[in-house]
């Protein structure tokens, strides 16, 4: 899956860098794929290669407002399309 990144009406934005820098640092956004996580309910859910615009500084990621759509309803399926077991940690108290 190519990275694909859309304005506010949906269309997709080619070549141009849609965020010309980061809110946080002032870094250079460029296009990536990244994993979404999203906890729901208690339960953490992952989407693989969603298209977003990464910060080469920092790591800030930002999704345009079609890409929250399609995870939305991605997120209304009832089935994932796979499962993955991961471990979990909890922060050390001092």
């Amino acid at each position: 899956m190519g990275t694909r990144l859309e304005d506010q009406e949906g269309n997709e934005v080619k070549s141009t860098n849609k965020w010309q820098s980061c809110f946080v640092c002032g870094g250079t956004v460029k296009a990536r794929t990244i994993t979404y996580i999203q906890q729901l309910n208690g339960e953490i859910y992952l989407i693989d290669e969603v298209p977003a615009g990464v910060c080469v500084r920092c790591g800030e990621e930002y999704l345009s407002p079609g890409t929250v759509r399609a995870i939305e309803k991605t997120l209304e399926r009832e089935q994932p399309d796979e499962m993955r077991t991961v471990p979990v940690y909890h922060f050390p108290n001092r």
